[in-house]
């Protein structure tokens, strides 16, 4: 170990010194201790200055002023917070030796948003007159209708048929094209700029061999029986190839054309070999698909993309002896999700999938180790459950089972925590009856999923706390960490509960969060809900409770019955119903349906798509959200609609300035995420520029405009650019 800079220079000194400093207690080692902490600073400000000459380990602040020596533009502002521009400025000479090809502009691209790039240049797409002597085979090629697959790319990112000439100005140079409308494209001077917002996660689990479709050997690829695209799995950015133009490199939703080009030419190459491999392009181990029956992988050859969006209509079967479908065990449906087998699986059944996601919210296999609880201390409760656990039934039902037996025997402060350490299926309850987790009088449960792991939970929890003389005074938590569960959380005693990086699946008529107990008007209740990166469903909290925090977050009321994100669960009111819920801050989150507080604290960066009831509006504030109109709330500090209409007609205004979402069906890929036609006061309305929401810190505002300054640097002269969302 090091010794202190003060120790050092004390041990620099003569012994007689030190003998002398020991008889008068110390004076002389102590003033040094002084000296030797100033000696540390300046050492440690000697090696940061040292580490800030290196762009790989340099601070963040020093990045600009780097690629400010080498010429790079653009780095100042809101765009600078972006991580990859330290990649930028690394990349800076290798991207000026290869300046002008498109491989180094898609390349470059991708370090400064984030995002897949590819570029499209569409003089070769545009139909024109060819040199006789030179001819380029690959450029103007009419349409071929036997190309199924080629057919599904019409007017994509991967289109080859040629178009015919378009004058007009290609959409998208100054900010992403609205739309994926050809318009102004087919032209020689243009080219296109697509990039894929959407990851690819990958999902695995087992199961047991019942269907979770409608008949003998149907089933969902989602372990919630819902209807989930999938997307490709691309490959790693380590061994990515910029430049090039196979689908397969990008994290693009398959489609069945693709699917069946690729099975189909993996059959015309292996049909008669000996030893074929395991996978094709799309599906395999370590592909976009991929399903074990009964511990026995199903082969490519036994493989078929199938239409299956009609299972549950009565009647709907399949012809297996067509001749389509000879050899084939198992029929693939890549838009909704499905899947049908000829000889359903008898005892389990292995399914591995990408989904896709706008980001890093809910439960998901990406990196969340900087949420992870540390192990309790001597004298407390860990377990560890894994799927693989042969011997146990449930095992995460068996490990809170064995938590609650731990707080009955213990005294009234008790610590556990209960990891999940595997992608699997977890059954909490054989019924449909809750699953109760006892908490004790001080201290909690953690119940938390490994980093880049997605263990998806069936069921629901009741949180109880043991019965005190004082439950306000009690200091008890319980804590889910990257969890998919496909039920509800009950409370029933004061607590803290948290919900971190986790999915309460909001299926129409179910709660998210809910209170159970009694509580009366005017008892304060020491009930705090934290939900922080997770999407839920509506919460039902007595407005007693001391608060409920939502960060970068979902919050989704909008199924029959419920159309309220916050409110009050007045089924178990005394005496009075109170509709409004408990103080709520709103910080980057979503709010899909109405919101009923007593309080709201100083909010910022929120979409409130539903009217907002505020009751005590003298406190609290909102700055940069959308409010609905005809909301009360408390004061609000640049919030929209409310600048566009000191600027604008109200009815036109009140039309347009509202959030436009790609999609607000959960399980599809693009959920809660802002669509490329949602107006710029609520796509850049956030604090310093960003979007309003859940995704606020995705930063795709500072992506796009990093993006059209690399276009100024990078793209050829004489061609202009549009960029254009592929997801």
């Amino acid at each position: 170990m090091t010794a202190l800079p003060g120790e050092r220079l004390y041990a620099l000194l003569p012994t007689y010194f030190r003998q002398s400093d020991l008889l008068q207690g110390y004076p002389l080692r102590a003033l040094l201790d002084v000296l030797g902490g100033e000696l540390g600073m300046l050492e440690g400000n000697m090696a940061a200055l040292y580490s800030d000459w290196f762009i790989e380990t340099c601070a963040d602040w020093v990045v600009p002023y780097i690629g400010d020596l080498l010429g790079v533009a653009g780095l100042g502002g809101p765009a600078n917070n972006i991580a990859s521009q330290r990649v930028r400025v690394a990349n800076t000479i290798a991207y000026h030796r290869r300046k002008g090809t498109r491989s180094v502009l898609e390349q470059v691209l991708g370090d400064v948003s984030g995002w897949p790039a590819r570029v499209v240049v569409f003089s070769r797409l545009t139909a024109r007159y060819q040199n006789v002597q030179h001819p380029l085979l690959g450029d103007g090629r009419t349409v071929d209708l036997r190309d199924v697959a080629a057919l599904g790319d019409l007017n994509g990112p991967f289109d080859s048929m040629a178009h015919t000439v378009d004058v007009r100005r290609i959409p998208g140079t100054t900010r992403p094209a609205r739309g994926d409308a050809w318009r102004g494209r087919s032209n020689l001077p243009n080219a296109g700029i697509y990039v894929w917002r959407l990851a690819a996660f990958p999902t695995t689990y087992v199961r047991d061999a019942e269907p979770s479709g409608p008949g003998p050997g149907a089933y969902f690829f989602n372990p919630f029986g819902l209807d989930s695209p999938l997307l490709n799995r691309p490959p790693d950015s380590a061994t990515a190839d910029a430049g090039n133009s196979d689908p397969s490199e990008f994290p693009i939703p398959l489609t069945p054309m693709l699917l069946s080009a690729d099975l189909a030419a993996y059959a015309r190459r292996y049909a008669r070999s000996t030893d074929p491999p395991d996978h094709s392009t799309y599906y395999g181990p370590d592909r976009a698909v991929w399903v074990t029956r009964d511990g026995d992988p199903v082969h490519p050859l036994q493989v078929a993309s199938f239409d299956l969006s009609r299972w549950a209509e009565h009647g709907f079967s399949v012809d297996w002896h067509q001749a389509s479908l000879h050899g084939k065990e198992l029929l693939v449906d890549v838009v909704y999700g499905r899947m049908l087998f000829k000889h359903p699986p008898v005892n389990t059944l292995q399914i591995r999938y990408h989904r896709g996601s706008v980001g890093d919210i809910g439960g998901g296999p990406y990196d969340r180790r900087a949420s992870l609880v540390d192990p309790p201390g001597p004298g407390g409760f860990v377990k560890t459950v894994r799927t693989a656990d042969q011997h146990l039934q449930d095992p995460l039902r068996q490990a809170i089972q064995e938590w609650n037996e731990f707080v009955t025997g213990a005294d009234d402060a008790a610590v556990g925590l209960i990891r999940v350490a595997d992608d699997g299926l977890y059954q909490l309850a054989p019924d449909l009856e809750p699953l109760t987790v006892v908490l004790p009088r001080r201290g909690g449960l953690t119940i938390q999923a490994d980093s880049a792991r997605s263990p998806a939970v069936a069921g629901s929890l009741r949180a109880l706390g043991q019965a005190s003389s004082s439950d306000p005074a009690d200091d008890r938590y319980l804590r889910v960490s990257g969890l998919l569960i496909d039920g509800d959380v009950q409370l029933e005693r004061a607590l803290r509960l948290e919900l971190v990086h986790s999915t309460l699946v909001p299926r129409d008529g179910r709660l998210g969060v809910s209170w159970q107990g009694q509580v009366a008007e005017v008892e304060a209740l020491d009930l705090r809900v934290l939900i922080d990166h997770s999407i839920v469903g509506p919460l039902r909290l007595p407005a007693q409770a001391v608060g409920v925090a939502c960060v970068d977050s979902v919050v989704d009321a909008r199924g029959p019955g419920n159309g309220q994100a916050i409110a009050a669960n007045t089924a178990r009111s005394v005496e009075l119903e109170l509709p409004y819920g408990p103080p709520t801050t709103l910080t980057r989150a979503t709010m899909l349906g109405e919101v009923w507080v007593r309080e709201l604290g100083d909010s910022r960066d929120t979409i409130l798509t539903g009217q907002v009831r505020v009751q005590r509006t003298q406190v609290g504030s909102l700055a940069f959200c959308y409010v609905a109109p005809r909301s009360t709330t408390p004061r609000r500090f640049r919030c929209q609609p409310d600048l566009a209409l000191a600027d604008g007609h109200a009815s036109i205004v009140l039309a347009h300035v509202r959030p436009v979402f790609t999609s607000t069906v959960y399980a599809q890929p693009a959920y809660a995420q802002l669509g490329p036609t949602c107006p710029e006061q609520i796509s850049t309305g956030g604090e310093g520029g960003s979007e309003m929401g859940a995704f606020c810190g995705l930063a795709q505002p500072a992506r796009n405009t990093n993006i059209h300054a690399a276009l100024r640097e990078y793209l050829n002269a004489g061609l202009d650019a549009g960029v254009f969302y592929a997801t």
